[in-house]
């Protein structure tokens, strides 16, 4: 078993042996057959592993910068929206305006609610979250040209987009860090 570990094999559970071992008891003191936990490692399943990734790809995709970056995208390809660069100054605004106003309303939250909210609010946040990704999403997709040369949509659109960006950091990452461990925060990040 400390062979094949060495060569690249897949051992079911239990330490690697070091290379270099100068004893003799060394190979059976890092035996794979010993489980010093007493736990045998089960394989998941094939639907638990596609249901966890296919969460994370939907949290990953509609709780992030998705939104602002597709607007940043429409900017790029569709200089007419531009205004002449006047949009780019529009969405710094509001970027900062709505960071500004969702980091005090959630500051006021912790410091005034005795109550927190518990995991299935948490998680019914991070559903209205990203409801809200991809209700934005599509309305950008059917009207983002209406109202030219203002394009309101894509103004609102901004506002929703980091919205949606901000209350990611407050809801969705204290859930997953507190509920499904703190490893995932990297891939979701």
């Amino acid at each position: 078993a400390g062979a094949g570990a060495r060569s690249g094999g897949a051992m079911a559970h239990g330490p690697v042996p070091p290379e270099n071992s100068d004893s003799e008891d060394s190979e059976t003191a890092w035996s794979s057959e010993d489980d010093s936990c007493g736990v045998e490692a089960k394989e998941p399943d094939a639907g638990s592993t596609w249901r966890t990734g296919l969460a994370f790809a939907l949290v990953g995709t509609s709780c992030s910068w998705f939104v602002v970056d597709s607007l940043y995208q429409l900017l790029a390809n569709e200089p007419r929206v531009q205004r002449g660069g006047k949009m780019f100054g529009t969405f710094q605004a509001i970027s900062g305006y709505v960071g500004l106003s969702t980091a005090f309303l959630y500051f006021l939250y912790l410091a005034v609610s005795p109550y927190k909210l518990s995991m299935r609010g948490e998680q019914g946040a991070l559903a209205m979250i990203s409801s809200t990704a991809v209700l934005t999403l599509v309305a950008l997709t059917l009207f983002w040209d209406v109202g030219a040369p203002l394009y309101p949509v894509v103004v609102a659109a901004c506002g929703a987009g980091n919205l949606v960006a901000n209350a990611t950091f407050f809801f969705a990452f204290p859930l997953i860090a507190t509920y499904y461990g703190g490893w995932l925060i990297a891939p979701v990040r």
